[in-house]
């Protein structure tokens, strides 16, 4: 996740249409599901931090990916009530049934490091790549999951089939619509409806598709042809959705979600070029009509890798197709194309198809035709249905939202949504690690307690993480336990960095294993200076109790803990350490260079002087024979997806000891070292990823 550092106030002014209005997302370009829904966790974040007092009364229109992931943050956050109204019959409507679709969160984030990860890694809704049927059935399930665990004075509302609905200035909403739950018998009732709420968030997507063919809908376009011969298609339109259709006419078995990563398996060096190529972009250090020529140049350079791209590509174009795609009429060339807005990975995957002869660009205009009249000249020139023309014009948002507004409200707020259509709301992540777990006390009345401290600030873990570091903590676990007994009381777990919003933190990977009861959940984060996790992390050495002085009494010894801990601030975002606590041992694992920990284990027990340097070093062996497996991460479905992590960023000022009396930083041994591996990312995976180490040779 990208972090950002923006203020909530300067973030929801990219959302705000008039008091207490927002709009979400459908101004935006080069969407994806992951950006919306980080859009409308970044609403409601920016919501609660800067006009908490208007969250009483939250309506949404549209149930959507966006509209559903705001909902679901305002109630994770405590908000009273909240009402959704979807003009469809159900929610999520355009993707539900979608199979013919593959999405992936970071899909057109390629090639940046962490591109790859099939996992949104949400805190709220989160899912996994996949046919877009499947994606709808992990979000709806996710949001089940979130109503039925709401507090008892949280309300939810669903209204689908809404075909009427106004919203006034003063906030007041009328609609016509089907209450989720209400029926009559087995018939759902339809009703009219008027109520003023305090706040009213537009998740109204993007409006109708009008194409013959819509782009959610199932056909047949990437399926094999039947007859005879090549069936010629047209494609108008070279956004980034009539790209993907052009693809999948001309590539058998296309996948948007993984072709990329087929392709690249061998050539990790071309990545590489192609990274740097986006980063300048992006930086403006290369324009966009200059792109053109740089896939040019590593085309000519038979070194680049290119060639073995185009030969395989080549090899997969599908021989019962031909395609033609009509340029728009402010193109007059093909490598036009390359100076829009359509992503990066769909110019390259373009560029790679024309070079490999699989696309047929159409380019000429007269000044006078009309667009129909010259789909009609291509389709008589190449002998193509009207069936078989593919039309990717885009849609209209703006009206959209004219069609929800009363017309004195849009009469308000007609210069306003210019300026937001000429704005960017941030899909980079604002929120801090574990926001979503932590109720403010002005929406819920409620202080959170120890208890709540015990699960809260959780963030998502991946499985396959979870289940590495689980073998490594057990092991651990196991070589105390074999010197302490089974009757001792001691635990063990691992924590990893984990950059979420414009700060590193420190999450629990694992549960605690050994022999006590003393409970901690995982997904837990904490900042990355708070408590021995902290103190280790950030001063990159080994933190532990020191052994009891021979003449120092236990509760001496105690009181002293306590007051370390709270010097180290372990209480803001963790449960108070136990008073019974008595040893308390963190070890940080290390990039190659020794600049910032990557994980630190941590062990705690109740018996005292438990953490001697003999036991410590053997546990810092145990910890090296770890890190040095992380790096054969990588085969079959499991792989370790690294991340553009700044050792800046996780490094923090180291903290001064000195005035702790029992916590003590030692000078030997030193912390084990992961070697290349910068991030502890382990994710379950259906794809083929180019070996990182082979980018940097």
């Amino acid at each position: 996740m990208v972090p950002s550092s923006q203020s909530a106030k300067d973030v929801l002014a990219t959302f705000k249409l008039a008091d207490n209005i927002y709009v979400l997302g459908c101004l935006e370009k080069g969407l994806t599901i992951y950006t919306q829904q980080v859009r409308a966790l970044n609403l409601v974040w920016s919501m609660i931090e800067a006009e908490p007092d208007s969250l009483h009364d939250v309506a949404i229109v549209g149930g959507g990916f966006a509209g559903l992931t705001a909902a679901a943050g305002l109630l994770k956050k405590g908000a009273p009530r909240v009402a959704i109204f979807e003009r469809h019959a159900a929610l999520c409507p355009l993707q539900k049934g979608s199979d013919i679709r593959w999405v992936h969160p970071r899909i057109y984030e390629w090639p940046d490091e962490g591109s790859e990860l099939p996992t949104a890694a949400l805190p709220i809704l989160n899912w996994n790549a996949g046919r877009a049927s499947d994606v709808v059935i992990e979000i709806l399930n996710g949001w089940s999951a979130i109503k039925l665990y709401r507090a008892p004075n949280q309300k939810t509302e669903e209204y689908t089939n809404v075909k009427h609905l106004r919203v006034t200035e003063t906030l007041d909403i009328e609609w016509v619509g089907e209450k989720l739950g209400e029926k009559l018998g087995s018939q759902t009732i339809t009703t009219g409806y008027r109520e003023k709420f305090s706040a009213v968030i537009l998740a109204v997507g993007f409006g109708k598709d009008s194409a013959t063919l819509p782009y959610w809908r199932n056909e047949q376009l990437g399926q094999p042809e039947m007859g005879l011969g090549r069936r010629v298609y047209l494609v108008s339109g070279h956004g980034d959705g009539g790209l993907v259709d052009l693809f999948r006419i001309r590539i058998a078995g296309f996948r948007q979600d993984r072709i990329l990563a087929d392709l690249f398996s061998d050539a990790p060096q071309l990545k590489s070029r192609l990274r740097e190529l986006k980063q300048k972009l992006s930086q403006g250090l290369l324009k966009p009509d200059e792109l053109y020529e740089q896939f040019e140049a590593i085309a000519d350079n038979r070194g680049s890798g290119f060639e073995r791209i185009r030969a395989q590509l080549q090899g997969m174009l599908r021989a019962d197709t031909m395609a033609v795609l009509k340029l728009s009429p402010k193109i007059d060339s093909f490598r036009g194309i390359f100076t829009s807005t359509i992503s990066f990975q769909n110019r390259f995957l373009l560029f790679a198809l024309y070079k490999a002869g699989g696309v047929i660009p159409y380019s000429k205009h007269a000044m006078d035709m009309k667009d129909q009249e010259l789909e009609n000249l291509i389709c008589e020139e190449y002998g193509i249905k009207q069936s078989d023309v593919v039309r990717r014009h885009g849609m209209k948002p703006e009206r959209m939202i004219t069609e929800v507004l009363d017309k004195k409200s849009f009469a308000n707020i007609e210069d306003r949504l210019k300026t937001l259509g000429a704005q960017t709301q941030t899909s980079d992540v604002c929120w801090s690690a574990g926001y979503w777990d932590e109720r403010p006390k002005g929406l819920t009345r409620i202080d959170p307690d120890e208890s709540t401290k015990r699960v809260w600030h959780v963030e998502y873990v991946p499985p396959a993480t979870e289940l590495v570091a689980k073998g490594f903590v057990a092991a651990v676990a196991g070589y105390l336990e074999s010197i302490e007994g089974r009757e001792s009381d001691f635990r063990v777990t691992l924590h990893r960095t984990l950059i979420i919003g414009p700060d590193p933190w420190l999450q629990q990977v694992t549960d605690y294993m050994g022999t006590s009861k003393r409970e901690g959940s995982k997904g837990r984060t904490f900042p990355f200076n708070h408590g021995t996790i902290g103190l280790a992390a950030v001063n990159r050495q080994i933190a532990r109790t020191r052994l009891m002085h021979p003449d120092e009494g236990d509760a001496t010894y105690r009181e002293s803990s306590q007051k370390d801990m709270k010097e180290l601030k372990l209480d803001e975002f963790a449960q108070k350490m136990n008073e019974e606590v008595r040893s308390v041992l963190a070890v940080p694992m290390l990039d190659a260079k020794g600049e910032y920990a990557i994980a630190v284990l941590f062990a705690d027990s109740t018996k005292p002087d438990i953490f001697t340097h003999e036991r410590i070093s053997a546990i810092v062996t145990m910890s090296e024979t770890f890190c040095s497996q992380l790096k054969n991460i990588g085969g079959g479905k499991l792989w370790n997806f690294q991340w553009n992590f700044q050792p800046s960023v996780g490094r923090p000022t180291a903290i001064n000891s000195e005035g702790l009396e029992v916590i003590e930083i030692l000078e030997s041994p030193t912390p084990p070292r992961a070697g290349e591996i910068r991030y502890l990312n382990v994710e379950f995976t259906d794809f083929i990823v180019a070996q990182k180490a082979a980018e940097h040779a």
